[in-house]
């Protein structure tokens, strides 16, 4: 679980730019449509059915939730999840990828759905941007911000993929 004292200003905020990707934890509830169309009518949904019940067999449906101005995605009812959009402009750009994760235990983030545009998959007209990778990547990055995070997981195709998480030494050798 993530704990609000855990939440750093810079996760809030994520805005960097890689490859002509931005990045954002919050969504104006002006891309409701844009994000509906990639969590729920993905072309791509097909090709991993499987993996995409399973996962809300785990842990529930997604659902968007529209706060005092805001989109955020909600899977089941309890579970607490952070979300990061990708847009391929910095201001008023177009929603092209989303990828959700929670911490379910003190030493992984766990990735629980991740969806991209069908022209920003591997075979899209954008695919040489790898936004996936640069998704997955984001999360790592927050994950070395966390403390006791030790490694990223992916559950897809009844697999676990893991990714290490490395954190900063700080001057007097402690981890941070």
């Amino acid at each position: 679980m993530l704990l609000p004292s855990q939440l750093k200003p810079l996760i809030a905020n994520v805005g960097e730019e890689v490859s002509q990707i931005f990045f954002s934890s919050t969504l104006s509830c002006r891309y409701y449509d844009e994000l509906e169309a990639l969590m729920f009518f993905n072309p791509q949904q097909g090709k991993l059915r499987n993996a995409v019940s399973q996962l809300v067999d785990r842990y529930g449906n997604p659902k968007i939730i529209e706060e005092q101005g805001w989109l955020r995605l909600q899977i089941g009812s309890s579970l607490m999840t952070q979300t990061l959009f990708s847009f391929d402009r910095p201001t008023h750009g177009e929603l092209i990828g989303v990828v959700v994760y929670t911490r379910e235990c003190l030493e992984h983030l766990t990735i629980i759905h991740l969806a991209v545009r069908e022209d920003y998959s591997i075979s899209g007209h954008h695919g040489a941007q790898h936004l996936m990778l640069h998704l997955i990547q984001k999360v790592r990055e927050i994950g070395t911000r966390l403390k006791g995070v030790e490694s990223v997981r992916i559950l897809y195709n009844q697999s676990l993929k893991e990714i290490t998480v490395r954190h900063a030494i700080s001057n007097n050798g402690s981890v941070t």
